[in-house]
């Protein structure tokens, strides 16, 4: 066989060579994209806002009567808000006859809000209700009741005051973010009775 013919045939393999390793490396590569998954997005936060509060704070009880009702109210400081769960723990030797009803005054839902949950518990002292809009209805803002919590005062507990306070897992929700946009919650202070004043030493 003739040299240029043995030189050419052996450029011809390299080329050959090269170019079946450029075609798998392609198809790796293709396999590679293929099967990649594609990123999480990242939930969008928005900065809270919302507030949640009672109507009325302090309770005094001490000279009046022990059964009390008051407004859980909420503040979207001008921000829409799309509904709430709102989870609450108290003293269950404190307070009985716990009830917690969509508010009648000045509701922040309308007057037919869709209530998903309504549960207390008397042995815990756990309250759970969430509300929100219908899948009709638009957001809301501004301030208003969203439900109305009604209790009475053991004054023989034992207790001088006591508090209903607003646990974490409380939230306010928005369609625009997929946080809670809970700012600030406010527990209620109660007043059961006055303390007792320390008698004087030597009559003074």
């Amino acid at each position: 066989m003739p040299k240029k013919t043995t030189i050419l045939i052996v450029i011809l393999a390299i080329i050959t060579g090269v170019l079946i390793y450029l075609a798998v490396r392609s198809d790796q590569s293709l396999q590679t994209n293929t099967n990649t998954t594609p990123p999480t997005p990242s939930p969008v936060v928005v900065k809270a806002y919302a507030d949640l509060s009672f109507s009325t704070n302090p309770v005094d009880v001490s000279k009046g009567s022990t059964a009390q009702t008051i407004d859980i109210v909420i503040n979207t400081n001008g921000k829409p808000v799309s509904g709430t769960q709102i989870e609450l723990s108290y003293d269950p030797k404190v307070l009985t006859s716990v009830t917690l009803t969509p508010a009648l005054r000045n509701p922040f839902f309308g007057t037919n809000p869709v209530v998903l949950i309504n549960n207390v518990d008397p042995t815990q002292g756990r309250i759970s209700y969430a509300v929100a809009v219908s899948n009709t209805d638009s957001e809301k803002t501004g301030s208003g009741s969203i439900a109305t919590l009604g209790f009475t005062v053991n004054k023989f507990a034992g207790s001088t005051f006591s508090q209903i306070t607003f646990l974490p897992k409380s939230a306010v929700t928005t369609f625009s973010s997929q946080t809670s946009v809970l700012n600030i919650s406010t527990p209620l202070q109660i007043v059961v009775s006055q303390p007792v004043a320390s008698p004087t030493i030597g009559g003074r």
